[in-house]
């Protein structure tokens, strides 16, 4: 869908889109630095807690559990009782294609998403 905009809503846009590309470029590089950063103060201070001056630093690494692993070596046939039912919402949206109910009444509508090309 295309709008259509007056002449001073076009120029406005254009100022609008034209700032938020160059923030999006500054943050990128700012993240980007961050992430150096980060990489440089684990390196130097390891997993913990150390004191720099007048900053507390911690260091923490985030576990997270391999899925596939674990469910090659506990199959849902012998351990039930680690697994939970969840709608297959792929099958829902085939449902109401078909008519067989209304998905309106269940939708939420996010934040919209903003693309600069």
């Amino acid at each position: 869908m295309i709008n259509n905009l007056t002449p001073e809503q076009t120029a406005d846009l254009e100022q609008y889109a034209m700032h938020r590309a160059k923030l999006a470029e500054e943050i990128k590089n700012l993240e980007d630095l961050r992430k150096e950063y980060d990489d440089k103060i684990a390196d130097l201070a390891g997993d913990g807690t150390t004191h720099a001056g007048a900053y507390k630093v911690t260091v923490t690494r985030a576990k997270r559990l391999d899925t596939k692993k674990l469910e090659a070596a506990y199959p849902v046939i012998q351990h039930p009782e680690l697994y939970k039912q969840a709608i297959d919402t792929a099958k829902a949206k085939a449902a109401a294609e078909l008519g067989q109910l209304t998905l309106a009444d269940f939708q939420t509508t996010g934040s919209p998403t903003v693309r600069i090309s």
